[in-house]
């Protein structure tokens, strides 16, 4: 193995998208498991195997919007977030004396006619 790309990620959908003291909490929780363990999950064994055999490299898939939050994916968000900020930066100053490269990408969406609709079409969701 010499790449491993982490971008497992729901978000939720607009019927989802409540203030924060409304959000389910079973939807947390399965946004936590695939968004953010998901991340641990995958990179533990690829570092492992990686060091052993010489190097490798991480990259790992966040989205513009954990940067700038909005429209209510609260965790979504939370998720994304602790990528960029906790595991990328940790894995990535632990990890390089070892030979393996751990970087994030954090691309954007296209405003269009269809994601001007599903973003901003009710002025409580966005």
């Amino acid at each position: 193995m010499d790449i491993l790309v982490n971008n497992a990620g729901i978000g939720t959908g607009l019927e989802d998208r409540k203030n924060f003291w409304e959000f389910f909490g079973e939807l947390w929780d399965k946004i936590i498991v695939i968004d953010l363990n998901g991340v641990y999950y995958c990179s533990k064994p690829a570092t492992k195997y990686m060091i052993e055999h010489g190097g490798g490299c991480i990259i790992n898939v966040a989205y513009i919007i954990d940067i700038i939050p909005i429209r209510l994916q609260h965790a979504y968000i939370a998720t994304k977030a602790a990528v960029i900020i906790s595991i990328q930066w940790r894995l990535a100053l632990k990890l390089a004396e070892k030979g393996v490269c751990v970087n994030v990408i954090a691309p954007s969406s296209v405003l269009n006619e269809t994601l001007k609709e599903v973003f901003y079409s009710d002025k409580e969701r966005t």
